[in-house]
């Protein structure tokens, strides 16, 4: 991993033909995790891949049976480690789930989900991993009908001069998209609801296929030559097969996905994109998929595709 020359920007290169030059055959990254985190209940939601002044980290979402919570793995040539574990939440919003980062932003729901009707989508700015503090530049509460203001999954990019965020409800049912003018500085943000969608009620007529999956996990990507919007969704078929889906996305005052190509990949034992998984950009933009596994208290591994 260490080997990896990280990006935390968006792609100036064409994201579908990327997508399709992706590998099938993971290369595997074994790390030690915290033997002393016995946590009850839960286990890991979602993962992604950070770069700060050459140095490579994973940050790692997570649930339990009492508060929501978020690791950051470093990667060296000595050793890959677990650095710190922070508790993001306690009480009703014990879930973390699928997230993004974007360049120095990472946004992530966190949720109720055992009533199912509230949840608390969080944006941090990350800065040096080693000195990072879970206080958010921004909250989206989210509250109401069971199951639809749950926030499963988060998506982040800039879009034109916006940061724009994408939620999933439960099962990813529907879409929220969120947006505010893009920060300056280290200000406070504030995001509107601009629209949302329900995928399986659109016309899908365009589309490669017309299966819209649970995604346990979504990617917001832009096309920075073009301007173009993209979403990735991570779904597992039960322990069978790993699937994610690529889906151009014409956003304005509605949104409109269009599934433009798929990769299916063959289960394996551990990581999978049933527990997390994310899209991650690397040497002269190529893109890339990585998948967490299930726990990780006394060590853990991750597949990396690329």
């Amino acid at each position: 991993m260490h080997q990896l020359n990280l990006i935390n920007y968006n792609t100036s290169s064409d994201p579908i033909d990327l997508f399709n030059k992706i590998s099938v055959e993971p290369e595997t990254i074994i790390y030690k995790g915290l033997d002393q985190l016995k946590l009850g209940g839960g286990h890991l939601q979602g993962i992604q891949l950070y770069t700060y002044q050459g140095q490579n980290y994973a940050f790692v979402t997570g649930s339990t049976h009492h508060f929501a919570y978020l690791q950051i793995i470093e990667f060296s040539e000595k050793e890959n480690k677990v650095i710190a574990l922070h508790q993001l939440s306690e009480g009703d919003l014990r879930h973390a789930g699928g997230f993004q980062i974007y360049n120095n932003f990472l946004a992530v729901g966190l949720e109720d989900n055992f009533r199912k009707n509230y949840s608390v989508v969080k944006l941090y700015n990350i800065g040096n991993p080693k000195h990072f503090t879970p206080t958010p530049i921004a909250s989206i509460e989210r509250k109401g009908k069971r199951r639809r203001n749950t926030a499963g999954c988060v998506g982040i990019t800039k879009h034109k001069n916006d940061l724009l965020v994408v939620v999933g409800d439960w099962n990813t049912r529907h879409l929220d998209f969120y947006k505010c003018p893009f920060p300056k500085g280290k200000e406070q943000l504030s995001f509107e609801l601009t629209t949302s969608l329900e995928p399986k009620a659109s016309d899908r007529s365009q589309w490669l296929d017309k299966k819209w999956r649970s995604y346990q996990n979504i990617n917001l990507l832009t096309d920075a030559s073009t301007g173009n919007l993209f979403l990735i969704g991570f779904n597992s078929w039960w322990m069978r097969q790993d699937i994610v889906d690529l889906f151009s996305l014409n956003f304005s005052n509605e949104a409109k996905l269009v599934k433009v190509t798929s990769k299916k990949i063959r289960k394996r034992k551990g990581p999978s994109f049933l527990w997390g998984g994310g899209a991650f950009f690397h040497d002269d933009n190529k893109l890339g998929f990585i998948a967490c596994g299930f726990r990780n208290f006394k060590k853990g591994n991750l597949s990396v595709y690329r």
